[in-house]
């Protein structure tokens, strides 16, 4: 609930560094052990958007921290891949052209090798 507050909110300065603290902590009790506190898709997906409302220089960079340490944690959905592709889109200038294309190649070969919830959307395509 906390990080949907701050990604409804991220065009707010200083938003979207919050949602990325309570992530933060959501790793932190989970690699302590505490697997209720363990984030999934939704969680890493809202921070991520929170980044892309945010307008932040270094958004693009950040987001892509966050999408490997969801991929070192979770199994990550198209939904997830998606609010990455947007975060490229709307933070990284033309110079993030390339990024965005690596990650729809990435979704369609997982889609290939029979990872159907990571595979490319009509949202993807837009």
């Amino acid at each position: 609930i906390c990080i949907d507050a701050c990604a409804r909110r991220a065009f707010h300065r200083g938003n979207s560094k919050k949602a990325e603290h309570f992530l933060e902590e959501m790793i932190s009790l989970s690699e302590k052990g505490n697997l209720h506190c363990s984030p999934k898709n939704h969680s890493f997906s809202s921070v991520i958007n929170a980044l892309a409302k945010s307008g932040d220089s270094d958004a693009v960079e950040r987001a892509e921290k966050i999408m490997e340490k969801a991929e070192e944690m979770i199994s990550p959905n198209s939904i997830l891949y998606n609010s990455y592709l947007d975060c490229i889109v709307k933070n990284g200038g033309n110079g993030q052209t390339h990024k965005a294309e690596s990650v729809l190649r990435k979704m369609i070969s997982m889609r290939q090798s029979g990872r159907h919830d990571a595979q490319p959307t009509a949202f993807t395509y837009r």
